[in-house]
């Protein structure tokens, strides 16, 4: 279990080094202003499993562009006062609560309003590459956990549905020879054996594969 878990920190300390590596480089041929933000935003992302990183990115991309595009717009238009910052923060996180979105949307709104409000004006290419930046590494996150060192769960679904397409192969194996011999004894033995590490195997696959889905 110790090794597991060091195995763990190890791909993740590695995920995050290449991923951020990239996200930086990928910010700066975009000729994005604040290249940190999609390494950044990469960081936040990379969540234990799949399925919590695609997640939070999505979560984490929809709450940065409503904060985003609505600061931005707004503070043309009003003072850069601790009252504007105090009623933005208001209505964009009560939007949230009005569309029942997630907390992580409303937290990524409301950083993204306080942080549009304090940077936007002294950098006015923020809001942009706040969003493009916080896109570009949610989605180098994904391709990291996806393709490069998807987690355990995914490679444990993928040898069981290999071993489960080899064991049907040999249960129809042997009830072909099963049926040419005659319907013999002996091989009815055999076969009943195999239908029994079969639906074992099944039974293993449908767990991991639950097990998959839920990290």
């Amino acid at each position: 279990m110790t090794t597991n878990k060091w195995n763990e920190q190890a791909i993740l300390v590695i995920k995050i080094a290449i991923g951020s590596a990239i996200a930086y480089q990928v910010s700066k041929l975009l000729g994005l202003s604040h290249s940190y933000l999609a390494p950044l935003s990469l960081i936040l992302c990379l969540q234990p499993s799949l399925n919590q990183s695609v997640q939070f990115s999505f979560r984490r991309v929809v709450g940065t562009i409503i904060g985003v595009l609505m600061t931005t717009f707004i503070i043309q238009y009003v003072p850069m006062t601790s009252w504007v910052l105090g009623i933005l923060l208001l209505v964009g996180t009560g939007i949230a609560v009005l569309f029942k979105l997630n907390a992580v949307i409303l937290h990524q709104v409301a950083l993204s309003i306080l942080l549009v409000f304090a940077l936007e004006k002294n950098a006015s290419d923020y809001g942009l590459d706040r969003m493009t930046g916080t896109l570009i590494g949610s989605i180098i996150a994904i391709i990291l956990q996806l393709f490069i060192f998807p987690p355990n769960s995914l490679k444990k679904v993928v040898r069981n549905y290999e071993t489960l397409t080899e064991k049907y192969s040999d249960l129809f194996l042997h009830i072909a020879a099963w049926i040419e011999s005659d319907l013999g004894k002996e091989k009815a033995g055999e076969i009943d054996g195999l239908k029994k590490n079969l639906l074992q195997a099944i039974e293993t696959t449908q767990q991991n594969l639950q097990s998959a889905k839920k990290i």
